[in-house]
């Protein structure tokens, strides 16, 4: 298995500090790439920010999004680099203004206060990418009205899309050759979230009934026209013809588990990961040690805890997996020492089918 990309972000300084010292610069985009034997860091333009998610539709053709200033000292724009088999370029892209904040609670916020970032992307081809995130202003230091993004990408440029819903935001994208889903979350009165999903008919985003009993849902991947999404209460919602169906997750003994990212092969063949909170070995000197990574994996039917690296007396976490083939996937994720540094846990799993 070669050509797997990784996106981020890393911190200047000691990552620490708050407010930063310079706010907006302090962040830094990160793609790493593997190539069969091991992963190195690739060079990348010098605009600063963060980077979420990255889609390859070739080795040679990948696309990263995220969004260029966190710290609402400034207004932030979102942030999308493409990949030509060459280097990194940053690429203009969509951005929510004032007017999209007409008619809400954060009409007439001061300028400098509208955060743009763009969550998670997904391609259907070369000419066809769809990318899903959010515009936030906050309010009296705290609350905080979003309004969703949605852009699309034709094969020469982003343009944004026509969305049937607002004070929403959308952390998750997935499509195949049949259905693109998003979900995210959507807050009416800044304060209860519940979940959301909206379906793509042509160039128009369609909300869909979403998992039932749910605050919010993540980790959408997309196969044979069924898509799975991750939920909080531990269990993965199935949407399939335009309803939606459950199945648990399997739990650690204390049921302290947190699940992060999803991918299928098949419709019948999923990895799930994420981070054991059980944290086995805490201590009151230590009291951010010891979590472990998670994975659970969905075969003939069944899903299944499986074993999975974890750096040593570290805090451990899993936030992605990506699946090229079904007997060999990709995990990436973290290892916190007890300063609270992060450093990177990029390990690769090997499964049998």
């Amino acid at each position: 298995m070669a050509d797997c990309y990784a996106a981020g972000f890393s911190f200047l300084g000691d990552g620490l500090s708050y407010p930063p010292v310079s706010p907006g610069l302090n962040e830094r985009p990160v793609v790493e790439h593997f190539n069969g034997a091991r992963w190195s860091m690739m060079p990348l333009p010098s605009t600063p920010g963060i980077l979420n998610r990255v889609t390859c539709v070739t080795p040679q053709d990948c696309i990263a999004v995220g969004g260029t200033e966190l710290n609402y000292q400034t207004n932030g724009t979102s942030l999308v680099e493409s990949f030509n088999g060459h280097r990194w370029s940053v690429v203009p892209s969509p951005n929510l203004g004032a007017a999209a904040f007409a008619g809400t609670p954060a009409a007439g916020a001061p300028p400098g206060q509208i955060q743009n970032v763009l969550e998670d992307v997904a391609c259907r081809g070369v000419a066809e990418c769809f990318a899903v995130g959010d515009a936030s202003v906050v309010l009296n230091g705290d609350s905080i009205v979003v309004e969703p993004i949605t852009v699309r990408f034709d094969g020469t440029s982003w343009a944004a899309t026509t969305l049937t819903t607002a004070l929403a935001e959308f952390s998750d994208i997935a499509c195949d050759s049949e259905v693109c889903l998003a979900v995210g979350s959507s807050s009416n009165d800044l304060r209860t979230e519940v979940p959301i999903a909206a379906t793509l008919s042509g160039t128009t985003w369609m909300q869909t009934a979403a998992p039932v009993g749910e605050f919010a849902i993540r980790g959408v991947t997309c196969a044979a026209t069924t898509c799975r999404v991750l939920t909080y209460s531990r269990s993965v919602g199935v949407y399939s013809g335009g309803s939606w169906t459950a199945q648990n997750l399997p739990t650690v003994p204390a049921q302290m588990t947190t699940w992060y990212g999803l991918t299928c092969f098949r419709a019948t063949q999923c990895v799930a990961v994420g981070q054991d909170n059980s944290a086995e070995g805490r201590t009151a000197l230590n009291p951010l040690a010891w979590d472990k990574t998670l994975v659970a994996i969905l075969s003939n039917g069944r899903w299944s805890i499986e074993s999975s690296p974890n750096g040593a007396d570290m805090n451990n976490a899993l936030l992605g997996v990506a699946c090229p083939a079904w007997h060999k996937c990709v995990t990436v994720g973290y290892s916190q020492v007890p300063s609270g540094l992060n450093a990177g846990l990029v390990s690769p799993l090997a499964l049998t089918p």
